[in-house]
């Protein structure tokens, strides 16, 4: 049974969409679908979430192929049989990769696998048709990826989950039929509550509700889940504060399992020689932990139609009758020398209207368990599935102002040449274009941990979050704030998510004299020159920025999924500020 509620466009974007959690009225729900939006048809920014999905679902399908494979060595047969009593898959015989390849794929809405028998598997090696277009082969093709607009009408379908309740008197655990209004614990008659905690798959992101080692509970079950041992009584589940010691215990015969579960979607055992498999132990995780749902999100911005670049946003520039319009020069020539010298800047300057486009098209989880070594490149993302075998992807669309720094190359260059002797390019143009594929290419875990030779990336990113705080600070409407950057262009541009007029960036340039854009100036560059936690490159402290806001780099640069606050470098920043 779902219920509609009513959610801000950013909550359904950022983690209460398809697959995420939400609380209402002390009660756990997840989402199902978002119903009531409007179709967004032939828009570029299709291909870039086709891209994306397409991506994951190639991931999907060749974990699928390797689990496919190990099946058929170790059992003679197709993962859609009964696995036996193997340890490794959770001794219980309801192991399918057929169905789950075909959840993953888009078969299914189902969080967890059924029977085999019910979703034949028609590509049993794992394979899917492809199309081609534009050079690349296709397992997913924009034709079928469907971007949903939110609206004021949009809500969101959620049921209850997790369906499982516990007595904190007595430790009954049961199923509940979620249109009771009974809890009341049949053992002891204290109230039962709602039990905070799923099994969540650190790869492939499947959630399951809490159930004893080695024993499986369909989607369906209402009700004790009963003892395998004797057959006739049913498991309690007992735990004091700590987790570790949790353990399920029959009331019957006292026959004890343990609190833990390889995922059934996507684990692959070893084979019979011991070679190793690729382990997916499930973690209990609070429904509500940050690092159950990550949402995988894309966002670009536009002028009329087209991906920005410098070249369309001095374009836009030119070509309006902005009220607001400003550029540097419009200052007094020495004013302007000052800004221009002390920034290192070729040009600042408004344009009127800049669209932007948020779209979530999956998620994947973050949390860790012991025994699955994943890298963050491993994880594996679950797209929305659409009514007709397509994909889907939420949208926000927004317009407001734009402020473009236009940041002199040449200083650029120097900066990095000093940073780093043996700079790859002899231009800027050719190190950005190098860094950019290396960015594109490189393992996330050598991002974050700062394995890499990247600079003008990460003096950008930081000169970015500086600016946005600075311009947040000054202008008071941090939550209608963005910035991105044009790497290739050596840029950075502020933009409204709203337009508010004369109370958003117009703010900084009304003033003639440019006092104000001064003084924002000023707040940004204190933001690079020091850290009160005297860290290296950036931390919470300085240059940090919430995960929201942080959304730096264009899709027509960066289509890949880069950890927030990635690739600063505050020093670097500082260094280009104070070049002159």
């Amino acid at each position: 049974m779902s219920n509609n509620y009513t959610l801000t466009e950013y909550q359904v974007i950022f983690g209460q969409h398809d697959g995420g959690f939400l609380t209402r009225d002390g009660t756990r729900l997840r989402v199902d679908r978002v119903t009531g939006c409007s179709p967004l048809q032939h828009h570029p920014m299709t291909e870039v979430v086709a891209e994306a999905i397409d991506d994951a679902e190639r991931a999907n399908r060749d974990h699928t192929q390797r689990k496919n494979a190990r099946f058929r060595e170790r059992f003679g047969a197709g993962p859609s049989s009964s696995t036996g009593s193997d340890s490794e898959q959770g001794a219980d015989g309801t192991s399918s990769a057929g169905s789950a390849l075909e959840e993953m794929l888009g078969g299914t809405d189902d969080e967890t696998s059924t029977n085999a028998d019910e979703h034949p598997d028609p590509h049993p090696d794992g394979g899917t048709t492809a199309a081609t277009s534009g050079g690349r082969d296709w397992v997913i093709p924009p034709s079928q990826v469907k971007l949903l607009e939110l609206t004021k009408d949009s809500r969101v379908r959620a049921r209850v989950s997790p369906q499982t309740f516990r007595c904190p008197r007595c430790d009954h655990f049961e199923v509940l039929d979620p249109s009771t209004s009974d809890l009341t614990c049949p053992d002891c008659s204290e109230t039962l509550r709602q039990y905070p905690l799923v099994y969540a798959c650190p790869r492939c992101a499947n959630v399951e509700p809490m159930q004893p080692w080695q024993v499986s509970i369909d989607d369906n079950h209402i009700g004790t889940i009963r003892c395998e041992d004797c057959g006739k009584g049913h498991y309690d589940l007992h735990h004091d504060r700590s987790l570790s010691t949790a353990q399920f215990e029959c009331v019957q015969c006292d026959a004890t399992r343990d609190v833990r579960r390889f995922c059934q979607e996507c684990h692959i055992p070893s084979d019979e020689d011991g070679e190793d498999g690729t382990p997916s132990v499930m973690k209990p995780t609070p429904t509500d932990a940050n690092s159950l749902i990550t949402p995988m999100v894309k966002s670009a911005l536009f002028i009329d139609g087209d991906h920005i670049s410098l070249a369309t946003l001095l374009d836009a520039h030119d070509a309006n009758h902005d009220p607001y319009r400003w550029r540097v020069s419009d200052l007094p020539t020495h004013q302007e020398n000052v800004l221009t010298d002390f920034w290192g800047l070729s040009g600042l300057f408004t344009v009127e209207s800049v669209n932007s486009l948020t779209a979530v098209y999956g998620y994947r989880t973050s949390v860790t368990a012991k025994g699955t070594d994943i890298d963050d490149d491993d994880r594996l993302i679950r797209t929305f599935d659409h009514d007709d075998n397509t994909k889907r992807a939420y949208v926000v669309r927004s317009r407001g102002r734009g402020l473009v720094f236009d940041l002199d190359v040449d200083v650029l260059y120097s900066v990095a040449e000093e940073i780093a002797s043996d700079l790859e390019g002899d231009t800027y143009t050719q190190v950005a274009r190098n860094e950019l594929e290396t960015l594109c290419d490189a393992p996330v875990k050598e991002l974050v941990d700062g394995d890499h030779d990247l600079v003008v990336i990460p003096l950008l990113h930081a000169l970015e979050h500086a600016l946005f705080e600075a311009a947040a600070h000054e202008i008071g409407m941090d939550d209608v704030l963005g910035s991105k950057l044009l790497i290739e262009d050596g840029a950075v541009i502020l933009y409204e998510r709203e337009n508010v007029g004369a109370g958003g960036l117009a703010q900084l340039t009304l003033d003639g004299e440019g006092r104000v854009l001064q003084k924002f100036l000023r707040k940004a560059a204190e933001h690079l020159s020091a850290c009160g936690q005297l860290c290296e490159s950036g931390c919470p402290s300085c240059v940090y920025a919430d995960d929201f806001d942080c959304r730096p780099y264009l899709p027509s640069e960066v289509n890949r999924w880069v950890p927030p606050n990635a690739l600063l470098n505050r020093d670097y920043a500082d260094q280009f500020i104070n070049a002159n």
